[in-house]
């Protein structure tokens, strides 16, 4: 019998055909296609413009491709071939909608296709867009043939060519979150291979984010899988030219007997749910980190209807549903111990709350679901960055100073403690693996260490710290390995402590790696910067990156010499003897803390940076024209851009009049750098960045935050010209204006901290408009004033789509809201004020579960919010309504006090902000 296996090339012969047509394109075309091999189990040959390619490598790729695709065609980890071949149509989908040139879509497909596309919803919709731009005279009989199949396939599912009109139309833009918003509001049947395509593409947005998981909801829930009986229209239908011919005839959806004929249920098989909730966690950590609990309550009412499906008891699992339960548990422990991509510290309680919850989902079976060893390291990754309990500080304050750091009794309750008790979570969740049964790695030894103990049980300083994956295998431990070391330089408390471990390891015969050395360029360079710091409050060791003191233990001259550790430079250059070349975090390390641009430079350099791109700097930092940017490789950008815009010229009281008032007192200009000593020209970095940025137009966030932060800086220079820092705020401001302009051209949003800096750039702005009294720049003011009003209003938005699941999109913390506030003040918006605090009274709740999740100072940092709206508010016709609004939410602590009001305008008059 033969296989109806979904033969994607046609074997051999079919390649050798797709080959010659598509290497014999015309030399005139302004797209020529290189297949790749396939990077993941997932991808299809995708697609790519090379002008450059000849027909030789062209042949060569090809070949290459058809073999991977032989080989891997039937996918072992699929469950039979239904599955596997049906994400290959969806990879063939992606790759078609990937082409532009509709002449080379056409290619493509006559290529690739055969009778068994009209057996797959993906190739269905393919072949669709075919057929609808093909002549009805140019089409063949295996067009027919396909869509006789497609045919028999849609009326098998109760679907119809209005459905893939439906798609066509949900696919046919551009732009990720206007595919999401189509999919939510289409009144037809859900299909996942819509919703997975969507999220191959970074979505822009957490509302469309949330579009996509009351659709991933109703998927599970069976909600939306019948569809309603009004046609589409036709202005939002990429309509079929010929869609009444008789091979486009829709199956009918009355029964022959004239009654309703219902759709079934749609059911999702546990891989591609596997697929979804990793996508959704992928678009999570991006946009959304709170919605990865959501992601977890779905996976737990997915295995409860898996369950239910197979008609078994909960409480007796039969041991084939009980392992794929346990496969999904699993696979999405490991995706949830991935941090977030912005502010990973402060989210990780949202990593560690969606783990919890499918913790208690592994209880609720009999047999309970087993943990494998991936599972368990990913719990103790997650404790490992969470920040440590009262007993956890309560242990590192009773360290000894000495070293190991034993717990010192200072009363006889601590005597009584036992060893078990004094233990951290990470600590308990490694001793809860080992009673699993699972052997430790080196990477479960690197995670003992930083959480307090070594793996012959003495103790360390844990650490709250977050370790990468490794990319290859984890291997067994020994003492000789450098990623074990790292983590006990890691795990101390000050220079001195880390260097004596670095000593050891060498001592002992041990290789550093680039890991060994970032542990101690870490503890060196904060050694340097809390030297200069007055801090208000003590820190815990090892709730944070802070070097304490060395304590002074009466050591001899001679042993303190041989303790003193290197200096940075120092110790670099040993690291490049030993053939050690800083790439990945170590150089962006680095180049971020580096003291001055050489030296960064130099970082660079080691780390890959052409002189013929340092060269390009430099022509363009004597002559900045958007002709002869430089184009920064995408792996050192960010890392470029932190460096030139560290060394910005600002304006700093005169030092000589110290004791004159501040408003009498004269301003210099400091230049931190004007020339690099490789040629490269620093007196505009503002500009040089800004440049940068709108030419590569990078597609994420953060090259463009580390602008937006150096504009919304106090006294900053932009101009050198301009001898006025009214004059220089306003350049600074119309800069961060433009700027913004390109980032939102980019396809990209502001999220909390973001508008942060932009309620820091208005600020200065306001100022200045004020000082100069320019009234030319009113109605820009007026511009910017509704700007940041329409910014907070997107930013404050909470989940719409899920009635279960009310969670605000942003982490809203007090430090926006107080930016925010006092750019209201300075344009007196009282109204906006009071929505303001009344928006924050209806979500008190969500904002003290924010709080709750800050580091010490949160809640101070929060109340200064109310001292700003006391401030601007008191006397006006607007106070008792807010002093009403504040006093009725009990964790806010009423109305401030004039005495906190004095103290805030004090500080604020030193920090530079606004004077009231």
């Amino acid at each position: 019998m033969q296989s109806c296996s979904f033969n994607l090339v046609r074997r051999e012969k079919s390649f050798q055909a797709a080959l010659r047509t598509i290497t014999s394109l015309p030399q005139n075309l302004s797209h020529k296609i290189l297949l790749n091999k396939p990077t993941s189990r997932n991808s299809y040959a995708k697609y790519h413009t090379n002008p450059t390619l000849n027909y030789k490598d062209k042949n060569e790729e090809l070949t290459n491709t058809f073999n991977c695709h032989d080989i891997s065609l039937k996918a072992s980890w699929r469950r039979g071939d239904t599955y596997g071949h049906r994400y290959w149509a969806g990879d063939i989908l992606t790759d078609y909608l990937n082409i532009s040139d509709t002449t080379l879509r056409q290619k493509f497909w006559n290529n690739i296709r055969s009778k068994n596309c009209g057996k797959f919803l993906p190739t269905i919709l393919v072949h669709f867009f075919h057929i609808s731009n093909t002549e009805g005279s140019l089409r063949t009989s295996l067009d027919h043939e396909i869509t006789r199949i497609a045919l028999s396939t849609l009326e098998s599912k109760n679907l119809c060519w209005e459905d893939v009109q439906n798609w066509a139309y949900i696919l046919s833009t551009q732009h990720a979150d206007e595919m999401a918003k189509r999919i939510y509001e289409s009144d037809r049947q859900l299909q996942e291979f819509l919703i997975m395509h969507v999220m191959n593409s970074n979505l822009s947005s957490a509302r469309s984010l949330d579009m996509l998981f009351s659709c991933v909801w109703d998927l599970i829930l069976g909600k939306r899988s019948s569809r309603k009986t009004s046609s589409l229209l036709s202005n939002k239908i990429m309509q079929c030219p010929r869609q009444n011919e008789c091979d486009f005839l829709s199956p009918g959806r009355i029964k022959h007997d004239g009654t309703h004929q219902e759709s079934p249920a749609t059911y999702i098989d546990r891989f591609t749910f596997v697929d979804l909730a990793r996508r959704l966690l992928r678009q999570s950590r991006r946009l959304w980190p709170a919605s990865m609990t959501n992601v977890a309550h779905m996976a737990s009412s997915y295995s409860k209807i898996l369950v239910a499906k197979a008609n078994c008891n909960s409480q007796s699992l039969n041991s084939h549903l009980s392992r794929q339960l346990c496969n999904i548990l699993n696979i999405l422990m490991v995706e949830l111990s991935y941090q977030a991509t912005v502010e990973p510290y402060n989210q990780v309680v949202h990593n560690w709350n969606a783990q919890k919850i499918l913790l208690k989902l592994a209880t609720e079976f009999r047999p309970a679901l087993i943990l494998s060893h991936s599972s368990y390291r990913a719990i103790v990754q997650v404790l490992a960055a969470r920040e440590m309990t009262p007993n956890e500080k309560d242990c590192a304050l009773r360290r000894s100073p000495n070293w190991p750091p034993w717990i010192v009794a200072k009363h006889g309750m601590d005597a009584s403690f036992s060893t078990d008790e004094d233990s951290s979570r990470v600590v308990a969740g490694i001793y809860r693996m080992n009673e699993a049964g699972y052997s430790g790695g080196w990477l479960d030894d690197a995670l003992r260490i930083i959480g307090g103990q070594d793996f012959d049980g003495t103790p360390t300083i844990q650490q709250r710290r977050i370790l990468p994956w490794p990319v290859s295998d984890h291997g067994k431990s020994d003492e000789f390995n450098p990623n074990v070391w790292a983590a006990r330089i890691m795990a101390t408390r000050n220079i001195q402590e880390a260097w004596t471990a670095f000593v050891e390891f060498k001592k002992r015969g041990g290789k550093p790696s680039q890991d060994t050395y970032l542990a101690l360029f870490e503890k060196l360079t904060y050694q340097l910067v809390v030297g200069g710091r007055n801090r208000e409050y003590n820190p815990i060791p090892g709730d944070g990156r802070e070097v304490l003191p060395i304590p002074d233990n009466n050591f001899s001259e001679y042993y303190k010499r041989n303790l003193e550790p290197p200096s940075i430079q120092r110790l670099y250059s040993e690291m490049l003897q030993s053939g050690q070349r800083p790439a990945g975090r170590c150089l962006k390390f680095l180049v971020r803390n580096s003291r001055t641009p050489d030296e960064g430079f130099r970082y660079l350099i080691d780390g890959g940076l052409s002189i013929d791109i340092l060269e390009s700097f430099r022509v363009f930092s004597e002559s900045p024209h958007l002709n002869n940017t430089p184009k920064i490789p995408k792996s050192i950008l960010v890392e470029f851009l932190y460096l030139i815009c560290r060394f910005v010229p600002r304006a700093i009281r005169d030092p000589r009049q110290a004791d004159t008032r501040e408003k009498n007192s004269r301003w210099i200009v400091k230049k931190l750098v004007s020339r690099s000593s490789y040629g490269i020209s620093l007196n505009q970095p503002l500009r040089l960045a800004a440049y940068i940025l709108s030419t590569q137009r990078p597609k994420t966030q953060l090259p463009w935050y580390i602008l937006f932060r150096a504009l919304s800086r106090e006294n900053i220079i932009v101009s050198l010209d301009v001898n006025d820092s009214s004059r220089n705020d306003i350049l600074a401001w119309k800069l961060f204006r433009a700027s913004l302009a390109d980032f939102e051209n980019c396809g990209l949003q502001l999220n909390a901290r973001g508008f942060s800096m932009l309620c820091h750039g208005i600020q200065k702005y306001s100022r200045a408009v004020a000082r100069t009294k320019n009234e030319n720049e009113t109605i820009d003011l007026m511009e910017a004033h509704l700007l940041i009003k329409s910014e907070f209003k997107r930013l404050s938005k909470s989940s719409q789509y899920q009635e279960n699941f009310q969670k605000l999109y942003e982490p809203i913390r007090g430090i926006h809201l107080h930016a925010y506030i006092r750019c209201l003040a300075l344009a007196k918006d009282y109204e906006e004020i009071v929505t303001t605090v009344q928006w924050m009274s209806n979500h008190a709740k969500e904002l003290n579960e924010i709080l709750q999740q800050e580091s010490k100072g949160a809640q101070v940092r929060f109340r200064r919010v109310f001292l700003a709206i006391h401030t601007c508010c008191k006397g006006t016709r607007f106070e008792p309504h807010l002093k009403a609004l504040i006093s009725s939410v009990d964790s806010w602590e009423g109305w401030p006090t004039d005495e906190e009001v004095d103290v805030y305008k004090k500080k604020s008059h030193l920090e530079g902000h606004i004077c009231w």
